[in-house]
Order: C-alpha cells, then sequence, then structure tokens
C-alpha cells in the first residue's frame, strides 16, 4: 500500500510538471477566440521561455518563425513576438503550392518553445484560435458606393511613402542581387490651403525627412528634393485641374511629391468589378519620371489602418523617361571627390561613408544629366508596366495605403552596366563563365557570421564599382536592355 501511495505521488507530480511545462507558454496576444484583421501582432509571455531557448511560431500546422531574442512590448513585459500581416500570401497547402492571401474564417496560432542547448528538443507549446475578418460586413460591396475625396481646410495628411527600384533582369536574364539600386523614403505632407467650393481645394504637398541609398550605402537627404512644394487645385475625385499654381514666384516644384498618394477616384458610384481609367505618375526620384495608364478597379470592402476602406485594384501601362547612367556618374563624382580629399590630408575614407558627403541635386530630382544609351544627354526611353492596390477610406475621404509594383524595361549602355553590377556585388549573368571567376562579392543572405563581414565586402564592390576611372578600352557598346522594379509604398501616419 506504501508503494502504491509513493508511485501515485510519483506519477501525479511528474503529471503536473508536465502539464506545468505546457502551460509554461503562454499566449499574451492574441487572445483565444479573438477577432483579428490586418497586421496582427502575436506574443509569448517570455516568463516562460528559459534561458538557453527559442520560440517558432505556426499558422495552421505550418512553420512561419522562429524567435530567439525578446522584445519589450506594452506596459514593460518581455515577449517574443511575430507578426502576422494578413495581407501577404503564404502557402498553406502542399510544398509546392503557390502563396496566397489568407481568407477570411478559422486559423490557429501555434507556438512552440524548443530548448537549443544540447540539441534541439521541444519543452513546451501553446495554441489559439482566431477567426481572421479583413473584409467589411457592415456595407455590402454589391451597392453602390460614391467615393470621393473630402477636404477641410487647414487639413494635413502625413504619408510614410518609400520608392525602392531592384535590377530583375539583363538581356532577358533573370537576377537576383539581394539588394536595392537605390532607395528614395521621406515623409510626404497634404496640406488643404484653401478650399474654392465643394469638392475643390488647393493642396499643397511637401516632402520632409528624405533618406536616399544607393546600393544600400546612404547618401543622406535629398536637399533639392525638399527645397519646394507642390500646389495643385485637385477636385473631389483627385483629377488635377491645375498644377505648380505658384512656380512664377521661383519655388523649386516637382510633381513626384503628390502621385504617391493620391488616386484617381470614379465619376460615378461603383460596385464591386467595376471599372474606370484614368491618367497615373510613378514616382522615380533621381531616375526620372513615368506617365502611365491605369486601368482600376473597385475590388471590394475590406479593414486598413484601422478604417473601412474600398480595395481598388490597380493596372498600369506606359513610359517613362529614365536613366541609371546619372546616378552612377554621381556616386563615382562622390566617391573621386572623397578620395581626393582624403589623400590631400593623408587619410583613409571610412567604411562607413564610402559616398562622402550627400549629393546635392542640381536641376531636378534626376541630377545634372541623366546619360542615354550610347552615351548621349538627356534621358532614355522606357516602358513602364505592373500593378498595385489601393485602399481608399469611403466615409472619411482619405487614400489610407498604396503597393505598387512598376517593371521598367529600358535600355543602357555596356559601361552603365558593368558599373551597375559590380555596385551589386554579383557578375553579368549574361556571361556565365565571368560569374563563375570573377565574382565580386555576394549579397548578404545570411551568411556571414558578423555584420562587419558583409559591409566589408560591400565597401570593396562599392569601391570597383565607383571608385576607378572612365574605361579606356574603348567606346561602350550600347543597346542592353535591362529592367528595374519600381516598388512604391505609401501609408497614412495621421
Amino acid at each position: 500500500m506504501r508503494f502504491s501511495r509513493v508511485f501515485i505521488f510519483v506519477a501525479a507530480v511528474a503529471l503536473c510538471s508536465s502539464v506545468g511545462a505546457q502551460a509554461a507558454v503562454s499566449f499574451l496576444w492574441p487572445r483565444n477566440g479573438s477577432v483579428v484583421r490586418e497586421s496582427v501582432n502575436v506574443a509569448i509571455d517570455a516568463r516562460g521561455v528559459p534561458d538557453g531557448a527559442y520560440v517558432t511560431f505556426y499558422l495552421n500546422d505550418h512553420f512561419m518563425s522562429a524567435v530567439g531574442v525578446s522584445s519589450t512590448i506594452s506596459g514593460g513585459r518581455k515577449a517574443y513576438t511575430w507578426v502576422w500581416d494578413t495581407r501577404n500570401p503564404v502557402n498553406l497547402g502542399q510544398p509546392n503550392d503557390q502563396p496566397k492571401r489568407p481568407i477570411d474564417g478559422l486559423y490557429t496560432l501555434k507556438a512552440r518553445v524548443v530548448e537549443s542547448s544540447g540539441g534541439s528538443h521541444l519543452i513546451g507549446e501553446s495554441m489559439v484560435n482566431v477567426r481572421l475578418a479583413n473584409k467589411v460586413t457592415s456595407v455590402s460591396a454589391e451597392s453602390p458606393i460614391s467615393l470621393t475625396y473630402s477636404y477641410t481646410l487647414g487639413q494635413t495628411r502625413k504619408y510614410a511613402v518609400r520608392v525602392g527600384v531592384t535590377l530583375r533582369e539583363v538581356g532577358g536574364a533573370e537576377v537576383d542581387s539581394g539588394r536595392e539600386l537605390q532607395t528614395v523614403s521621406y515623409t510626404g505632407l497634404a496640406s488643404v490651403e484653401d478650399v474654392q467650393s465643394p469638392g475643390l481645394a488647393v493642396m499643397r504637398y511637401h516632402p520632409s525627412n528624405t533618406s536616399f541609398k544607393l546600393l544600400g550605402e546612404s547618401l543622406g537627404k535629398l536637399p533639392s528634393f525638399e527645397a519646394g512644394s507642390l500646389y495643385e487645385l485637385v477636385d473631389a475625385f483627385g483629377r488635377v485641374r491645375e498644377r505648380d499654381l505658384f512656380s512664377t514666384a521661383g519655388v523649386y516644384t516637382d510633381p513626384t511629391f503628390g502621385v504617391d498618394y493620391r488616386t484617381p477616384l470614379p465619376h460615378t458610384p461603383v460596385r464591386a468589378g467595376d471599372r474606370w481609367t484614368a491618367p497615373l505618375e510613378v514616382s522615380m526620384p533621381a531616375l526620372g519620371d513615368a506617365k502611365v495608364d491605369a486601368t482600376l478597379t473597385f475590388d471590394s470592402l475590406e479593414w486598413a489602418g484601422g478604417r473601412e476602406t474600398a480595395k481598388i485594384d490597380t493596372v498600369i501601362k506606359g513610359s517613362a523617361q529614365a536613366s541609371v547612367a546619372g546616378l552612377l556618374e554621381r556616386a563615382r563624382q562622390q566617391m573621386d571627390a572623397q578620395a581626393a580629399a582624403a589623400q590631400s590630408t593623408g587619410q583613409t575614407p571610412t567604411e562607413e561613408s564610402a559616398f562622402g558627403p550627400a549629393p546635392v541635386f542640381g536641376s531636378g530630382l534626376g541630377g545634372p544629366s541623366l546619360g542615354a544609351a550610347g552615351g548621349s544627354q538627356g534621358t532614355a526611353p522606357a516602358s513602364v508596366s505592373g500593378s498595385g492596390s489601393d485602399w481608399f477610406a469611403y466615409r472619411s475621404g482619405v487614400l489610407i495605403r498604396r503597393e505598387l509594383n512598376a517593371d521598367l524595361e529600358m535600355t543602357v549602355d555596356s559601361g552603365s552596366l558593368d558599373s551597375l553590377l559590380q555596385g551589386l556585388g554579383i557578375a553579368n549573368p549574361q556571361d556565365q563563365s565571368a560569374a563563375s571567376a570573377n565574382a565580386t562579392g555576394k549579397p548578404n543572405t545570411g551568411a556571414y557570421e558578423q555584420p562587419e563581414e558583409y559591409m566589408q565586402d560591400l565597401s570593396s564592390a562599392l569601391g570597383r564599382a565607383f571608385g576607378r576611372t572612365r574605361s579606356s578600352t574603348g567606346p561602350a557598346e550600347a543597346g542592353i536592355k535591362i529592367k528595374l522594379r519600381v516598388s512604391i509604398s505609401a501609408r497614412l501616419l495621421s
């Protein structure tokens, strides 16, 4: 009898320990049975995760992320976190299935705590069930809805805008450099300066907090980009009646200030599936400008930025005047200037400032002159095509979010292409022998154990691309076709 009681006691302790290990994995958010939408912050209480362990997150039993370091969340609590952006496509089926955007419905979020010391093994897990509800249910998309902007005197909207450019193809061959060619980000301000009549307002567009990066290296602000404002007379449907209203005052203006967060709306109420066409401009700071024809479709009603919005899908096609040569020449000038300054003082340029001071673009965003294919001055013609989506809050009359990808097909000379590829740390994909024998660096794909190693490789590649003199082997070969991907993101801040 005594042995039986001891056995039962030990078994009970073991059972309680097992239950405790499972219960230690505690969801701080979301709660079981919650209704979630947009970006879902998933947080696991760090108090249930011992030292040397990490947390893995699963969606419907499909691995999503692993987190090894806790962070501080609201209330000063420590948690292991993962953000589930429910608008991003994800593969929840078989391994070879195409990723799809999750539809509204029930989902299971699971977190597992894994002990990594002495071999990985599971020490606890927990799960919650949530209901995804991105679609608006208070209004039917089958009923006509009016989409118009609302203007109030003194009203100001702030947008976080980012324009990134990546190299996608060279001569029809795909390129995966792992790094953007250039990145421009800024805070876009749209303010109502005057309301002339209902639905007709004078708008002031002004960028601030600009940041310009070339091949991953920060070049600082864009002084000319922040130099002035663009004033436009805009109607309730986002159509420009008059542009550059105060140009005679000598204030530098540029039309790209406003295109990243203004959507052309239909003149009549629309139902789900209805389409309309309108001209659209694609912002490409330091590359050029693109004017395209857009076909817009009212797709559905869904939540975005905490508001009920109309999701508008866009397909674009048109032309542009653009070139990468101006960017490369500006980078060479900065590198040469820094090298000359360093030589005069007996100092070596630092890796942290490979380009020296921030460049000043003199005559517009494209720089002083953009070299076209073959070396002529001016910009080169290019074709533009792409697609994206806008989310427009139909109750308050304001654009909430824009995501747009535009493919820019253009022709460059061999010198510009060579500099571009070397700066990206890759070889010409058209020359496989050169790619294998003359690698110029590798993208930061996680192969580097220390960040310093990656920065050294990047700095070396930048030096090869922009620290050299012009080629003396003969005239540059013209007519090499490349494809650039221009990705525009704009998000309402306030």
